[in-house]
């Protein structure tokens, strides 16, 4: 055998291992839910219209992964998956690397940032959760969009934001309410979410926010089940009376210290038997163990 015939052989050998290896991880791909719900939802129509061009065109663009350990975590091609693993089309993969989960949601909210089937919404509410991981960090290092440079770290981290995505710093801050509100509201439910962002029910983001703030439990299981039922909704029907918002700010101003004070007056006007007295003892102990904690601060 030849020198070239043994080359031949050595890449022939390197391209079916290469195959290989990308069949197995194919085969073993990881979804994380909290990473698939940062995926900008499709319409019913767009998800038909995808599939068709998968079928007719196949998958033209790679799904990125990331190789977290022994795992490939799905972190971009979401929607293009679910379509190939049904329908058997073949799929290529793009695997990347990062430091943590936290440095994966950054660049997967930067990247559905920059595509262009992204209602404004969908945008808010990015941003926000943008937002709320980078003050979890506790602090900015720059990505692709921006240099990360030295002016940029003497900005506050909404500021920052507002930088990178060419919004106002209140623009973020809203966001940031937005997505929790939208997060509090969906309850990890992807559909309710969806329909939320992509504009298929009829509520401003304003009104989702202060729904998802001064909302009983109630109120938001009905508002949930609405939603799940594609119902039409109007946020005239949906307000909550003013008396029961001004309840609820009330109710949120007073302190757990508050409430224990009012619950030992209590207990002191209907002692009756001696063992009244256990429960005024047992309050007093929760009062000291509060105070003791606050003044300790």
């Amino acid at each position: 055998m030849n020198k070239k015939s043994k080359f031949q052989n050595i890449l022939q050998g390197a391209i079916e291992n290469k195959a290989k290896l990308e069949d197995n991880i194919i085969d073993n791909i990881t979804v994380l839910e909290e990473l698939k719900l940062l995926i900008p939802p499709l319409t019913k129509e767009e998800h038909s219209q995808l599939e068709q061009n998968i079928l007719e065109e196949g998958c033209r663009e790679a799904l990125i992964l990331w190789k977290d350990g022994e795992r490939y975590v799905l972190i971009d091609g979401h929607n293009r998956y679910g379509i190939c693993t049904k329908n058997k089309v073949d799929f290529k993969i793009e695997i990347k690397d990062f430091k943590d989960l936290g440095e994966v949601k950054d660049w997967m909210i930067n990247n559905q940032l920059g595509k262009r089937n992204v209602t404004e919404k969908t945008k808010s509410y990015l941003r926000g959760t943008q937002y709320t991981l980078e003050k979890k960090k506790g602090k900015f290092k720059g990505n692709q969009y921006t240099g990360g440079g030295q002016s940029d770290h003497k900005l506050k981290t909404h500021e920052r934001l507002a930088k990178m995505f060419k919004v106002s710093p209140k623009t973020i801050q809203r966001d940031e309410k937005f997505a929790l509100a939208v997060d509090k509201i969906s309850d990890n439910d992807a559909d309710i979410k969806n329909k939320i962002l992509n504009k298929e029910i009829n509520l401003s983001a304003k009104f989702i926010t202060e729904y998802a703030t001064k909302g009983t439990s109630e109120q938001l299981l009905l508002l949930r089940k609405a939603i799940q039922e594609g119902k039409n909704i109007d946020e005239e029907s949906l307000k909550i009376p003013a008396e029961e918002v001004q309840k609820l700010q009330k109710k949120a101003t007073i302190t757990p210290v508050d409430q224990l004070k009012k619950q030992i007056t209590r207990d002191i006007k209907k002692i009756e038997v001696i063992e009244d007295i256990d429960d005024i003892l047992v309050h007093l102990n929760e009062l000291k163990k509060i105070m003791k904690i606050n003044s300790s601060k």
